[in-house]
């Protein structure tokens, strides 16, 4: 710029650079992933943080945690927006919307196995909370129930997947994992029943042709249906080893299937021990639905296909 005659250059203010964002980093992580689940038409996120057991404190948990690194504004929920039922698995609720309603009550169970809501141990608006629940793998004791503004509602069970540790997302159930795990789901490779199989039973005196395929990155397919004709239902998913849980016998291989087309069709999930043989794989049922209904034989034996 000009100066005016006999005086030195006066130095030129700097000018202040525009402010990327304004809101705090914590506000910001949280409305970009309020913003993501509404591109995923997700009611609700969910984030499993991590397990307490080894850590002196919740606090130091979620700070520890992966995701805390993503969305910053983990670290900063308040302690009235925690709720802790007994159990060490720790998860994160993020409504889409800030104006809907949150509530969080006991999950009980009774001698027969069925549950049914206790009570509220949270009533609130659609601010993120924290749960920290679930003795059990496989008994949840908290259940949320989220209503949004317009009227859409869902209920969610905070839980892992007994098959790969990751948060259960029913499909169509309005939620959104955004966990940071850290590590990927790993595939079947070192197992010893990859390939493919076939097994004829007789099922009320008519012959049914099965077929198993494991694939090594842990998809399978299974065929079942009359050899005779083109009758063929297919059911495709995923297998995972159940070689760390406890509960079932070590080695036991979950299923979980879903019609490969739009016909009509069962889904199947169930639990399964596999046996191989020199030459052969014998799979019998430990849980959930058996591969062929109606067949009396517990164990269905297969021969290299």
């Amino acid at each position: 710029g000009l100066t005016a005659c006999g005086q030195a250059p006066q130095p030129q203010e700097p000018e202040p650079e525009p402010a990327a964002d304004t809101e705090p980093v914590e506000n910001s992580s949280l409305s970009r992933l309020q913003a993501r689940l509404a591109e995923k038409n997700a009611a609700c996120g969910i984030a499993f943080l991590g397990n307490l057991n080894g850590y002196d404190s919740l606090k130091d948990l979620i700070a520890d945690s992966p995701c805390s690194e993503v969305f910053p504004f983990l670290p900063d929920i308040p302690d009235g927006r925690i709720v802790t039922q007994e159990g060490s698995e720790v998860y994160c609720l993020v409504p889409r919307d800030p104006d809907a309603a949150l509530t969080v009550r006991e999950y009980l169970t009774d001698e027969a196995g069925e549950f049914s809501p206790g009570r509220i141990l949270y009533a609130g608006d659609g601010q993120p909370v924290i749960l920290v629940c679930n003795v059990s793998d496989v008994v949840p004791n908290l259940i949320a129930a989220l209503t949004l503004p317009g009227g859409e509602s869902l209920e969610i069970i905070p839980t892992l997947s007994l098959c790969d540790g990751t948060v259960v997302v029913p499909e169509g159930s309005g939620l959104y994992d955004f966990s940071s795990y850290p590590d990927a789901p790993k595939g079947g490779d070192d197992v010893d029943f990859l390939g493919s199989w076939s097994a004829t039973a007789s099922v009320d005196g008519t012959d049914v042709l099965c077929e198993l395929d494991f694939r090594a990155d842990g998809t399978m397919t299974y065929r079942v249906g009359d050899p005779n004709t083109e009758g063929t239902n297919v059911l495709e998913g995923t297998f995972y080893v159940l070689d760390s849980n406890s509960q079932y016998p070590a080695g036991s291989v979950l299923f979980e299937l879903t019609p490969a087309t739009d016909a009509a069709g069962s889904s199947l999930w169930g639990i399964y021990t596999l046996t191989v043989g020199k030459d052969t794989l014998t799979v019998a049922p430990v849980s959930g639905d058996p591969l062929l209904q109606g067949f009396e034989s517990k164990e269905l034996r297969f021969l290299p296909h």
